[in-house]
């Protein structure tokens, strides 16, 4: 699997810190149990952040324009998302 550090203006950042997010790419989905236990954890805005994020490999501006919606939509799943996680 590689990963590399998002550049800040992707708008893969999180929080009020600007912490930059890790783009992981090539996941993949042998153990579909476990991808249903984590989905069956989140809400359906948060499981799109999770697919489109780690699955899909989309950035957080990708996402808003994907799912027509704002970056603090994207960005309030993510919290959410994460904090169950």
């Amino acid at each position: 699997m590689e990963s590399q550090i998002i550049a800040k203006d992707s708008g893969n950042t999180v929080g009020t810190t600007d912490q930059m997010l890790i783009c992981v790419t090539g996941v993949q989905l042998k153990d579909e149990s476990f991808w249903h236990d984590i989905q069956s954890e989140l809400s359906c805005n948060q499981w799109k952040w999770v697919r489109h994020l780690v699955i899909d490999g989309l950035s957080i501006k990708e996402i808003m324009e994907f799912e027509n919606v704002s970056e603090s939509a994207v960005k309030s799943w993510a919290r959410e998302a994460s904090r169950k996680l």
